[in-house]
């Protein structure tokens, strides 16, 4: 299990970063309207 906790953590941050430019993104557009 060791080879998949290499991997589980830097896929964990790629998604917290991709929601939160998906945030931003909402965010902007909520701006705009």
């Amino acid at each position: 299990m060791s080879g998949g906790a290499r991997w589980i953590g830097p896929y964990l941050d790629a998604l917290r970063a991709e929601r939160g430019a998906a945030d931003n993104t909402v965010a902007a557009y909520a701006r705009d309207l």
